[in-house]
């Protein structure tokens, strides 16, 4: 029979220990010493559980600590006990794997990879090959020194650091060391394998920098950026504002300031789409987006000026400059030539030859080379035909040819064409000289823009400004006084003849002819005077009788010198008294 005993409380006889009993388990108030225990629940402990008796606890759920969990040296993982977190010093904490400790950190917060001493925040040392990477991280401080640090040991052509995308590892970037010592070079690829591939960036032990090349082609003492490696085309590109400027300088200053600077340097302005060059930090030549072209810093060149004031030279022991071709090297200056297909003999069609003070263009008929048809020489002359033209005249034109027909120059225009029967000729053949108009028309010569010979088209010769004047109906009396004066006048070119005065003044030296009529007074006796010069020389004289009315007349062909003067001068005698027009006075100037 099942039998029991139903208590509240149980004490011992020292009153030391109490187990109570109640609805919800058993409460011991005390020390519970016991051998084994098994618990299907949760066991609570409101004090310390000393576990100086206790090699291992074995738990199949989880194990909670309130507080910190005390391990001596390390946690193992069960049934791989090389595997482990330890704890080897102070401030310090490794993994092993394998036995063997693979990761490390320090007291100083330095993590090591495959070292157990690191000497920065990040070490990673290890024996690697094929496509493993390898990096070294250095902290930047205030004393300088590198931001990342990208190493590996030996003579290579793989990449050292590489960057990729994708789950397939997609290389897009690489760095690398090829070769060693003093003579290896670090290079930027977007190829892994650098066998065969140029890298698209490179730099040497010498500082040389090269795109799409590792090695230099060309001169070796100026290649500090070499671009290519003499395959493909290549190209840089510098993009600017549009409304700003490229440039690229060269330079020699040693502290960085001052127009040392930028002592020569090509720009592209793109605002108005214009190259300049300069030299000694100034602009030397300006190339407009047009194609025009200044030299020496002048005025921006445009399509109205064509690019007017340029200036060119050359520094050569031939001291020429030819463009085009030539067969001369004895020519000095500036050449132009042209040279057409199928001429033999290095024969030339056309040349301009700009030489020491002279000018030459020559020409070539079919088959030939070229010879001089125009010079125009230092003291300005122009020959044509004529390579030394006369200049005792002054600066002048000749035009020579050996031709039968002799030397013609033709003036013609839009109206009057330029064939044999139109035109202005000038010709010098067989000894003789013609000035032919071969229209039929007028032929003029003016000055100061007014015709002062005119020949019509039937051969009639006018001056209508040549010196000439006739005063008539002159006074008597003034005559009876002197010299007469007076009258009305018919013409006066040039207003030379001051009829107030009576004198005429010579405006040039020339050959002039004068005329005069003087009536007598009837019965005054007989009438003297002359035709005078300067007042005291007569040219001619006249008379006549004083019984009826006579008509004295006098003509003489002289020469004068500019301001000499001319009148009518009484001898004796009395003219008649009143204005009439056997008074009169004339004179022309006829060469």
């Amino acid at each position: 029979m099942t039998s029991e005993i139903r208590v509240n409380s149980l004490t011992n006889r020292s009153g030391l220990s109490t187990v109570s009993i109640t609805d919800t388990g058993v409460v011991v108030a005390g020390i519970l010493t016991a051998n084994t225990g098994s618990f299907s629940g949760n066991v609570s402990v409101g004090g310390v559980l000393t576990y100086e008796d206790v090699t291992n606890i074995d738990s199949v759920g989880v194990i909670t600590a309130r507080s910190d969990v005390s391990i001596a040296d390390k946690i193992i993982h069960t049934g791989n006990t090389n595997t482990a977190i330890r704890f080897p010093a102070a401030d310090t904490v490794t993994i092993e794997t394998g036995g063997t400790e693979a990761l490390r950190i320090d007291a100083n917060g330095r993590i090591g990879i495959g070292t157990d001493n690191p000497g920065s925040k990040l070490d990673v040392v290890g024996d690697i090959s094929g496509d493993t990477q390898l990096a070294r991280v250095y902290n930047q401080n205030a004393d300088g020194g590198t931001n990342v640090k990208i190493q590996r040991t030996g003579n290579i052509r793989a990449a050292s650091f590489v960057l990729a995308t994708g789950n397939t590892n997609n290389w897009f970037a690489g760095i690398l060391r090829r070769g060693g010592g003093s003579t290896s070079n670090y290079s930027i690829s977007s190829t892994e394998d650098m066998s065969s591939t140029a890298p698209a960036f490179s730099i040497d032990s010498t500082s040389t920098v090269y795109i799409n090349s590792y090695s230099k082609v060309s001169h070796p003492n100026m290649d500090d950026l070499q671009i290519g490696n003499s395959t493909g085309n290549r190209g840089i590109t510098i993009s600017s504002g549009d409304a700003a400027y490229g440039t690229v300088a060269f330079g020699d200053s040693a502290d960085g300031s001052g127009t040392d600077r930028y002592e020569g340097f090509v720009e592209y302005y793109h605002n108005d789409n214009s190259m300049r060059l300069g030299t000694s930090h100034g602009e030397r030549l300006h190339i407009t987006s047009g194609g025009h072209i200044s030299q020496g810093g002048g005025a921006e060149p445009s399509s109205t000026n064509g690019g007017v004031g340029l200036k060119y030279g050359i520094k050569s022991a031939a001291n020429n400059i030819i463009i085009g071709e030539t067969t001369s090297s004895s020519h000095n200056g500036l050449i132009f030539e042209s040279r057409v297909t199928g001429r033999s003999g290095g024969a030339r069609a056309s040349q301009i030859r700009m030489g020491i003070g002279e000018i030459t263009f020559s020409t070539a008929a079919s088959g030939a080379d070229v010879t001089e048809k125009l010079r125009i020489t230092p003291a300005g002359d122009v020959g044509i035909g004529d390579n030394a033209p006369n200049n005792n005249y002054g600066t002048n034109l000749s035009v020579h040819s050996t031709a039968t027909d002799g030397a013609r120059l033709k003036i013609s225009d839009g109206t009057t064409g330029k064939n044999n029967t139109e035109g202005l000729d000038i010709i010098s053949t067989g000894g003789e000289a013609y000035i032919m108009n071969r229209y039929a028309g007028a032929m003029h010569l003016a000055t100061s823009n007014i015709n002062r010979l005119d020949i019509d088209s039937g051969g009639r010769v006018t001056m209508p400004y040549q010196v000439s004047f006739f005063q008539r109906n002159m006074t008597g009396s003034s005559f009876n006084s002197g010299t007469m004066t007076g009258g009305s006048g018919d013409h006066n070119v040039g207003n030379h003849f001051n009829a107030s005065t009576g004198v005429f003044t010579a405006p040039v030296a020339g050959i002039y002819m004068f005329g005069c009529g003087v009536l007598v007074n009837s019965g005054s006796g007989r009438l003297e005077g002359s035709i005078m010069k300067n007042v005291t020389f007569d040219l001619v004289a006249f008379n006549g009788t004083g019984t009826t009315y006579d008509g004295a007349t006098a003509t003489v062909i002289c020469s004068l010198a500019a301001n000499d003067n001319i009148r009518i001068k009484r001898g004796s005698g009395t003219a008649y008294t009143s204005n009439h027009p056997n008074h009169y006075f004339w004179g022309r100037l006829v060469g």
